[in-house]
């Protein structure tokens, strides 16, 4: 994931690791807390420089001429963000982040 090297960003980047860890019991990890989580990296994103776009390849039948540029934090902002409004109202769901 491409973080700049700021305080905030250290903030998402532990919360992933910790927060979600499977380590911890499903009510402590709950898409409350991934709600909470979520809103921090819209914050974080609301700040052009921290939305850098990087290259990715991904060949495809051997064609070579396949290369995207991609913003990754803000692909994972609306996956985690997809998450929470199709999943957060089941009863006793919770978050595992590996």
């Amino acid at each position: 994931m491409a973080l700049a090297d700021t305080d905030k960003a250290e903030q998402i980047k532990e919360a992933l690791r910790t927060d979600f860890s499977d380590s911890l019991p499903p009510e402590k990890r709950g898409f409350a807390e991934m709600k909470a989580l979520v809103r921090k990296i819209k914050d974080y994103l609301a700040e052009e420089n921290n939305r850098q776009w990087q290259s990715w390849e991904q060949p495809i039948n051997d064609d070579q001429d396949n290369l995207y540029r991609m913003q990754p934090l803000l692909a994972l902002y609306h996956h985690l963000k997809w998450l929470c409004e199709v999943f957060q109202d089941i009863p006793g769901a919770s978050v595992t982040v590996r």
